[in-house]
């Protein structure tokens, strides 16, 4: 845990989802309600309007960075809802963390147990049609 005068890095939300990521390498893991609930919180940030949110910086801040990261791939999103908050996200100070996500993305082994948990709850997930970047949909 992180002490309160630690700040958040995208260096700190890269180890959180490698280790989350692990934990997905054992295919049928249940999630639990609370990493139900975490998901389902992020989900519901993507699904709203940037402009919106007036006085809440952090909380606008994490709409565009949950919006940019679920635009960008889905896995990551879900492992970032289940590793940290939107309020850890919407501190964060660089603008680099999607990059960052992106690029250990691409080189991390993709485990089936995280596919199978997004298919198992899509209901979830914010609608291809929401965030602030158009989705794009890649079929294989």
């Amino acid at each position: 845990m992180m002490s309160p005068k630690t700040s958040f890095t995208t260096e700190t939300l890269l180890e959180l989802v490698e280790t989350q990521r692990q934990w997905f390498i054992d295919v049928n893991i249940p999630l639990s309600k609370e990493h139900l609930d975490n998901i389902k919180r992020c989900s519901d940030i993507v699904g709203m309007d940037p402009n919106a949110i007036k006085r809440n910086t952090i909380k606008k801040r994490a709409c565009q960075i949950l919006s940019q990261i679920w635009a960008a791939s889905p896995e990551v999103f879900v492992l970032c809802a289940l590793s940290t908050t939107p309020t850890s996200l919407g501190t964060l100070k660089s603008s680099d963390c999607v990059p960052k996500l992106v690029t250990w993305w691409k080189t991390a082994l993709h485990p089936n147990g995280l596919a199978a948990a997004l298919s198992r709850h899509r209901e979830l997930l914010p609608d291809q049609s929401l965030g602030n970047l158009s989705v794009i949909s890649e079929s294989h």
